[in-house]
């Protein structure tokens, strides 16, 4: 049994938890490792902040790393649907497909309007070469959260996979448009349109 957290611990561990998520948002990613560290270190059970610290480790290219944290966050939080969806995104990092894949299943049924785990499905669909059902959940995805640059790359890439090169530069127009410093949805648009 853990010993509970003093009141005025528990509110700046909260503190320092939303401090990383905001430096981890601003790709200060020591700054963010340092905030979510400190907040664990004051109330240990924050499944935010072992979130937070396993998208630092993430961004740094170290998914067995963050897939243990986000196992330790899952154990203390197993109905968490955005541990769930980062863990499963972490999985498919690291390879495992099958297990991404029911890992962000498992999210989306807890939260079945949430647009990151379409766009998650989306991304497991590219790495599977699946165009037909990749260009579905990126439509959800779309429909759901809006103008999300990578939904609309993932839907121009999927059409242009589909040979549907027409729709293809329009999803990658959007995609720039959307997301103007997404130079990969530029290129991608500009060597269609050289076709």
């Amino acid at each position: 049994m853990s010993t509970p957290v003093p009141a005025a611990h528990a509110e700046e561990a909260l503190a320092l938890q939303a401090t990383a998520f905001a430096e981890l948002g601003a790709l200060r990613l020591e700054a963010a490792e340092a905030a979510a560290a400190e907040a664990l270190r004051l109330d240990p059970s924050l499944v935010g902040a072992r979130v937070c610290r396993a998208s630092v480790l993430m961004a740094q290219r170290r998914s067995d790393e963050a897939i243990a944290v986000l196992e330790e966050a899952a154990r203390l939080a197993p109905a968490d649907a955005t541990v769930l969806l980062s863990l499963g995104m972490a999985e498919q990092a690291r390879g495992d497909l099958e297990r991404a894949r029911s890992l962000i299943v498992r999210s989306g049924e807890l939260r079945p309007l949430d647009w990151q785990v379409y766009l998650a499905l989306a991304g497991l669909e590219l790495a599977a070469a699946r165009p037909e059902s990749g260009l579905r959940d990126a439509d959800l995805a779309i429909a759901l959260g809006g103008d999300v640059p990578n939904a609309h790359l993932l839907r121009g890439i999927f059409l242009a996979k589909l040979g549907r090169a027409k729709e293809a530069k329009e999803a990658l127009a959007s995609a720039a448009a959307v997301g103007p410093e997404d130079s990969l949805a530029r290129a991608l648009l500009e060597r269609l349109q050289a076709r």
